[in-house]
């Protein structure tokens, strides 16, 4: 899969577009996705901290993505497993995601979250399975 079809596969997802503009890529080890936190994504008004299930939100289709990209299939979340590490601030923030296994039945896929300044918030691995 190209980064271009990445891309249009993201932008196909209308909920992506509530978090904030979100731009794919792929890289060396899997993918990266970029975003820009809007405020809707605050856990509290005016906290300009994200609420904890944006950030899953983001590692789930990161990891979902990374597996697309390998396989050229598209795939759902059967299981997610999310260590927080420290807040989420509002703003631009980075998933990066890798493939532990793409196999044809389950897939596992794992990343981070870190903010703009590159700091570890959250840590994910989930399994999928392949939508038919």
């Amino acid at each position: 899969m190209d980064g271009d079809t990445l891309q249009t596969w993201l932008d196909e997802v209308p909920f992506h577009a509530q978090l904030g503009p979100m731009r794919a890529r792929l890289v060396d080890h899997g993918i990266e996705l970029d975003t820009d936190l809007l405020p809707v994504a605050e856990n509290t008004i005016g906290s300009g901290i994200a609420h904890g299930g944006v950030a899953a939100a983001i590692l789930d289709t990161a990891l979902a993505l990374a597996l697309t990209a390998a396989t050229d299939l598209e795939w759902t979340t059967v299981d997610l497993r999310v260590d927080y590490v420290r807040p989420v601030p509002i703003g631009a923030v980075r998933a990066s995601a890798t493939v532990v296994h793409a196999g044809s039945r389950i897939g596992r896929a794992e990343g981070a979250l870190v903010d703009g300044d590159g700091r570890l918030c959250t840590r994910a691995v989930g399994a999928f399975v392949p939508i038919d």
